[in-house]
């Protein structure tokens, strides 16, 4: 009966956690989320994923076309996968992502353009304007899916337009740049163009005007400046399917790579904590963790500070194997365990963990000889179960759980560290 108790709490925190987590998200201004489910895990894997991208297409976070958005929205497909963060709740997924993190969907992009412009000005300076040209092409393409940085506009249109030659299709260690240069052309629905040179003395207005904004003035939203109650107003009031995806980028790197698209780096969380354990004694110990956007693993090792030295059995009505146990008074303990688990992110602070491993308490009793006995009755060893939260405030940590040897004892246990 104490089993099936402790089993039903188990199922019951893990439901209770994630049906408050889904509800908070709803309630929340300060994000952005859908959700839905699917027939298997990587047809709804994938179902959700666009169904977070088309919600955000439904914004006005990028300056392009209306009849484009969608399109350029799902070039971003990967990035959205790996900013975002999903929950679950009977078999229905939510994928959200804060407001605050929206701006990070643009920053690998944002990247490239700083490297291209980087090596295309040091081809130019080198002599190779096929690379130089390429180079500025594709920076100038990207930055028409970004929020905007004239400056730098200004500056690769130049560059581009002072190489009187073709700009290359390949350039070394940059092709898959290339062929995201290509997506995004497709999906403004415009075509490549030669780039012809111009006069380097004079500002240039307009190269190509195939990588040119679209005519109709749209300005530019300033994403720090979105204040979080107003946000609502950027939806276009379009039937969003939901998501769901626990595997993060595992499938859907998988494709990507098929395809040739980058594969984005994940985010990865580490946990070192101090943590102790109670009851029937104290024992401390070490837990460490490992978590790569909502998935993770930890392992956990607490010993007791008392003496693991015994030197006979008996049982608490005081039997021994050669008659009866004569105590003196005094009593101690010995006690340790090890386990290894699972981590499951909800958002960016609340991780719930569960895992297994093994365990051990004695209780002991010393006789009027000063010799120690375990008493059998009282001590239990063999596997150990255990769940439990971590909620992380800033860089520190703190975890609070329980555990269970043989599910016949059940021990709190708290931990205090950091998370990097």
């Amino acid at each position: 009966m104490r089993r099936m108790w402790f089993i039903f709490a188990l199922l019951a925190l893990s439901s209770t956690l994630s049906a408050q987590s889904v509800r908070k998200i709803k309630e929340d201004p300060s994000f952005i989320w859908g959700e839905g489910r699917g027939n298997d895990y990587e047809s709804t894997q994938s179902a959700a994923l666009d169904a977070l991208v088309a919600k955000l297409a439904s914004t006005d976070l990028l300056d392009v076309p209306e009849r484009s958005k969608l399109a350029v929205w799902k070039t971003y497909r990967g990035d959205v996968l790996s900013v975002s963060e999903v929950v679950m709740e009977s078999g229905t997924a939510l994928r959200y992502i804060p407001w605050k993190n929206v701006d990070r969907i643009f920053a690998r992009r944002r990247g490239l353009v700083s490297e291209l412009h980087s090596r295309g000005a040091k081809a130019l300076s080198g002599g190779r304007e096929g690379e130089a040209a390429a180079c500025s092409v594709w920076a100038l393409a990207l930055l028409d899916v970004l929020p905007g940085n004239p400056d730098l506009k200004a500056e690769l249109e130049i560059m581009a337009g002072s190489s009187a030659i073709e700009p290359k299709a390949e350039v070394p260690g940059l092709s898959y740049v290339g062929r995201e240069v290509e997506s995004i052309r497709s999906a403004l629905g415009k075509k490549a163009s030669i780039v012809r040179k111009e006069a380097v003395s004079r500002p240039v207005t307009s190269v190509n005007s195939n990588l040119s904004a679209d005519p109709e003035p749209v300005a530019r939203p300033n994403l720090a400046a979105l204040p979080v109650i107003d946000r609502g107003l950027l939806f276009k009031g379009a039937d969003f399917r939901g998501l769901y995806e626990i595997g993060r980028l595992s499938t859907v790197s998988a494709s990507m790579a098929a395809s040739g698209e980058p594969l984005v780096k994940q985010a990865t969380t580490y946990l070192l904590m101090l943590q102790a354990g109670a009851l029937p004694s104290v024992e401390a110990g070490l837990y460490i963790g490992v978590k790569r956007n909502a998935l993770g693993g930890y392992l956990s090792a607490r010993r007791g500070f008392g003496t693991s030295r015994h030197d006979y059995s008996a049982s608490s009505d005081g039997r021994t194997d050669y008659g009866f146990l004569w105590a003196s008074g005094k009593t101690g303990s010995s006690r340790y365990s090890v386990s290894g688990g699972v981590l499951i992110g909800f958002g960016e602070k609340l991780i719930i963990y569960a895992g297994a491993g093994y365990g051990k308490i004695d209780c002991l009793w010393e006789d009027t000889s000063g010799q120690w006995a375990r008493i059998e009755d009282l001590s239990h060893r063999g596997a150990l179960v255990e769940l439990g939260l971590i909620y992380s405030i800033g860089p520190f940590s703190i975890q609070a759980g329980a555990s269970s040897i043989s599910f016949s004892t059940t021990s709190p246990v708290l931990g205090l560290g950091v998370n990097f």
